[in-house]
C-alpha cells in the first residue's frame, strides 16, 4: 500500500472483484445480516481512506464517512449488476469522490 496511490489501489480492488464476481455476488446474496456486511465493509473503506489522508494534512472525518458510503454503494451496485458496467466507469465514479476529498483537504490547509 505504501508505494501505491489510493486511486490505483481502488482500481486493483475493482479488478479483483470483477475477476471473482461470482464469489462476491454470492457473498452479497447469502449474507444473513446485510447490515453487518455493509457496516464492516464501509468501515474498512473509511479506514483505508483515513490512512491515506492522514499524512496529507487535515481532513474531515465526516467527509471520509460520506465518501466511504458512496464508494460502498457504487461497488455494491456494480456487483449486483454482475460487474457488467465498464470497470473504467466504476473507477471514474470512485475517483471523482476521492478527488473531491483531496480538494477539500487542500482547502482546509489554507
Amino acid at each position: 500500500m505504501s508505494n501505491e496511490t489510493i486511486e490505483k489501489l481502488f482500481y486493483q480492488i475493482l479488478i479483483k472483484i470483477r475477476d471473482n464476481k461470482l464469489f462476491y455476488l454470492n457473498m452479497l446474496m447469502i449474507t444473513k445480516e446485510p447490515r453487518e456486511f455493509y457496516s464492516t465493509l464501509r468501515k474498512e473503506i473509511a479506514h483505508a481512506i483515513e490512512l491515506y489522508m492522514r499524512p496529507r494534512g487535515l481532513f474531515s472525518v465526516r467527509q471520509v464517512e460520506v465518501i466511504s458510503n458512496g464508494i460502498y454503494a457504487i461497488i455494491f451496485n456494480w456487483i449486483l449488476n454482475d460487474c457488467k458496467p465498464d470497470i473504467r466507469d466504476v473507477y471514474q465514479s470512485i475517483n471523482l469522490l476521492l478527488e473531491h476529498l483531496e480538494s477539500n483537504t487542500k482547502t482546509l490547509k489554507k
